[in-house]
């Protein structure tokens, strides 16, 4: 146990403070998975995991205020000191305790840093910018993960054939995917697997048809087969030949509560996620897809060595994306230059399409 997990655990055990004890478990819960960068927002759905029996939604003034006192655990604060959402902590990446030993002091150091070190490596904007940069240069064999669409063909379990998969099942027709089948003996999820000959369901690059660019998911899986993987927020991160049914669950903020995912919801459905992405040794991982999808993506890939690259709209250089920071240092975001406002990745799994790396 290094200096961080041994200050951390002293805090737990020592604070009388009411609330104080559950952050500080979850602020250890969140270093010990690896994010090295954690935000208010991640030590809240992480008390929520803990404790349901506390409104944290409306205590983001206690998180805040509870990061601050654990600084001589060894922590930068990298954004704003301010008790809000977007407060944000750094750990020292050798795990090694900081000589730092105020709010103010640490929030200096900050600044200092952020001048010297962006905390993103310079990225590549779109390929039609002014701008010249460095060129981004992938593994061979990288992986494209793909977020799923709205839009689906139908497809379907034969043996129930009217069963719609939503969020949160309201009418007897609807069920979640890990819902209990009336058998009572396994969930929907399982079931699946089991039924993966099913003639009924599709593949999930078949699966997908976006009123633009209809045809992305299968040029996508012609031109990387077993490369090329879909996240949904359905299912979890699946290999885009694994069959699925048709189903209205979405991480969209515009949705349909009944269908909407939320992981900041007390109380939401359990989702045991799929996660089929099959690595060889240090594939880069590429990601595609609409920022709502991102947690689902930092949690199913988290814990990888492998390079993880976000494409995000807008010129490059800009800052962090505030309500998206990355976990750890294996992640990183590229700029992607371009007019469209709504669904502007599919552009983007077009250029992948073409064999251009934008």
């Amino acid at each position: 146990m290094n200096n961080i997990e041994n200050c951390l655990q002293n805090k737990i055990v020592t604070s009388s403070n009411k609330l104080q004890p559950t952050i500080f478990k979850a602020i250890l819960n969140l270093y010990k998975k690896g994010f090295l960068q954690i935000t208010a927002r991640m030590v809240k759905e992480e008390c929520i995991k803990i404790d349901l029996n506390i409104e944290w939604n409306n205590r983001l003034k206690a998180i805040c205020n509870s990061m601050e006192r654990i600084i001589e655990c060894g922590f930068t604060i990298i954004s704003e000191n301010r008790p809000h959402n977007d407060f944000t902590i750094s750990f020292d990446v050798n795990g090694n305790k900081l000589d730092i030993t105020t709010s103010k002091k640490a929030y200096a150091k900050s600044e200092s840093e952020k001048k010297e070190k962006p905390i993103f490596p310079s990225n590549t904007p779109h390929k039609n910018s002014k701008i010249e940069l460095e060129e981004l240069k992938l593994s061979n064999n990288f992986k494209v993960v793909m977020v799923c669409a709205g839009t689906k063909h139908n497809s379907f379990l034969t043996a129930y054939p009217n069963k719609n998969f939503v969020n949160n099942a309201v009418q007897n027709f609807e069920n979640h995917p890990d819902e209990i089948m009336n058998n009572g003996i396994m969930s929907w999820r399982d079931y699946l697997i089991q039924y993966q000959n099913d003639q009924n369901l599709l593949s999930a690059y078949q699966l997908y048809v976006p009123r633009t660019f209809p045809f992305v998911y299968l040029d996508l899986y012609n031109k990387y087969k077993i490369n090329f993987y879909i996240l949904s927020a359905g299912w979890g991160l699946v290999n885009s030949e694994f069959k699925l049914p048709k189903y209205d669950i979405t991480f969209s903020s515009i949705a349909n509560p009944a269908t909407k995912r939320n992981y900041n919801l007390i109380g939401a459905p359990v989702y045991n996620d799929f996660n089929q992405l099959n690595l060889d040794g240090e594939e880069d991982i590429v990601y595609i897809g609409s920022p709502d999808y991102i947690p689902l993506f930092f949690d199913l890939t988290g814990n990888l060595k492998n390079r993880k690259i976000i494409y995000w709209k807008g010129m490059t250089p800009q800052p962090v994306p505030v309500r998206f920071p990355i976990p750890n240092n294996t992640f990183l975001y590229r700029y992607y230059n371009t007019n469209t406002r709504m669904n502007w990745y599919y552009e983007v799994a077009n250029d992948f399409c073409n064999g251009i790396i934008p």
